[in-house]
């Protein structure tokens, strides 16, 4: 396989690595901390909003990886 594919593979994995962390920590914290309700306004205002940048950065992640890809071999 080229060494280009590998890498793309690699970034991939390393991204789904890091959505499933960030999923790990929210529900650890979660557990420990779902009847305060204070933790569950902060819960709200910080925690979702990385999750859901993390999950759109993993969702184009693959496509810009791909088009980068293209233009080195093009």
């Amino acid at each position: 396989m080229d060494k280009n594919i590998i890498k793309l593979f690699l970034s991939i994995f390393k991204y789904i690595i890091i959505f499933l962390e960030a999923i790990m920590i929210t529900v650890f914290l979660y557990v420990i901390y779902k009847d305060s309700i204070w933790f569950q306004r902060i819960f709200d205002l910080i925690l979702i909003i990385p999750i859901i940048s993390v999950y759109i950065s993993v969702m184009f992640a693959p496509f810009l990886a791909f088009f980068v890809l293209l233009i080195g071999i093009a």
